[in-house]
């Protein structure tokens, strides 16, 4: 039976649909709240989570409700609009951004809430198994996997996604031979990249994703060897200092501008180097 502390009481899933409130302090039965639907087992909660300020509670039906307390009354919640009718579930998940799993005998949803879409996960394991499993638990790791425990061992989903996204490999017209070979970046406070190249410097805006050359009429050549960025500054290590605002530059020593293959870093104290 699920068991949960929420808004000052015990909650229970106790026999046929009813949810028991007890006191944390005394262990008696304060107050029930009954699920709609038959008096039955097959009616009753199996699963109770708290998160977001609301609980969320899984019959055994499929059906979820949520509450906000005690006093106040169920609610449908969206998910049932989607999910076929009949079955056996065990178990749910209520992943950070409000996402739902719902684990049974071969049922395995997940739903997204901000865009209303069901995915059957089910499908795709019970054409790797050849077989139905009763799916009995849930679990999110800390960097995100889903875990899923059956009685066919447990499951691992990881979501497919684009891993990785390459800037500039195109080249533009700042670049030698259309490839722009990045040799420095540093970030500024707000959050904006720079991007150190040979003959250029692009900002990359991690708001709108969008890429542009610092210096919007192309003339600056840089022969780059690394990029640092400190109190409003760029530093570059062949001897520039940039304000990235003005775009004004001025010399660090007589050779600044050569292509002497230097390093640039900033210590510990905040002097450059």
């Amino acid at each position: 039976r699920p068991i949960i502390q929420f808004n000052g009481y015990i909650f229970v899933g106790a026999q046929n649909n009813e949810l028991w409130l007890l006191s944390p302090q005394t262990g008696n039965k304060e107050k029930v709240i009954t699920l709609p639907g038959p008096a039955t087992e097959s009616n009753r909660a199996v699963h109770l989570h708290a998160t977001g300020g609301r609980l969320w509670i899984l019959t055994a039906t499929g059906k979820v409700y949520t509450l906000s307390n005690p006093e106040a009354a169920l609610e449908l919640h969206a998910i049932n609009q989607y999910i076929p009718e009949g079955g056996l579930y065990n178990s749910m998940l209520i992943d950070p951004l409000g996402n739902i799993w719902l684990a049974g005998q071969g049922k395995l949803w997940h739903f997204i809430t901000q865009s209303n879409v069901l995915e059957n996960y089910d499908e795709r394991v019970r054409f790797l198994l050849k077989s139905m499993p009763n799916y009995r638990q849930v679990f999110r790791d800390q960097s995100g996997v889903i875990w899923v425990a059956s009685d066919y061992g447990v499951i691992k989903i990881v979501e497919s996604e684009k891993l990785f996204t390459q800037y500039l490999s195109g080249g533009n017209e700042d670049c030698r031979d259309l490839q722009c070979s990045i040799r420095g970046m540093a970030e500024d406070e707000e959050g904006r990249v720079y991007l150190s190249y040979y003959n250029a410097i692009h900002v990359l805006d991690p708001r709108s994703n969008a890429l542009r050359p610092l210096f919007p009429y192309h003339n600056f050549s840089n022969l780059p060897f690394g990029l640092v960025y400190h109190q409003g500054h760029l530093y570059t290590g062949n001897g520039w200092k940039i304000n990235p605002k003005t775009l004004q530059q001025s010399k660090l020593f007589a050779d600044a501008g050569r292509e002497i293959g230097g390093v640039v870093s900033v210590g510990s104290r905040g002097m450059i180097w």
